[in-house]
């Protein structure tokens, strides 16, 4: 909702309401007891719903705007690394393999 209202300013649109929801979908299989435990997120939907009297073409440059800025769906999209480490102890742990 940050990019949103962000976008929103920057671009003169007024907002009078905006509310978001996300829904995540995630999956487990296998087992940890035996090592075969994965886990996975299956999907991602966002919803936002806005009360504007600005025009739609308005409101669609808003929205672009706010979608192409968002800092979490870039990261949903997989277009950022992932670095993983670890400590144990204070000590540097290297990190098991991922499957």
């Amino acid at each position: 909702m940050t990019q949103l209202s962000r976008c929103a300013r920057d671009l003169k649109v007024p907002l009078q309401e905006a509310r978001g929801k996300v829904v995540a979908y995630f999956r487990r299989t296998g087992s940890v007891l035996q090592g075969t435990a994965r886990a996975e997120s299956v999907g991602f939907e966002i919803k936002l719903a806005i009360q504007t009297g600005a025009d739609v073409t308005a409101v669609r440059r808003v929205l672009e705007a706010a979608h192409a800025t968002c800092y979490t769906e870039s990261c949903l999209r997989g277009e950022v690394p992932l670095r993983v480490t670890h400590e144990l102890n204070g000590r540097a742990l290297d990190p098991t393999p991922a499957p």
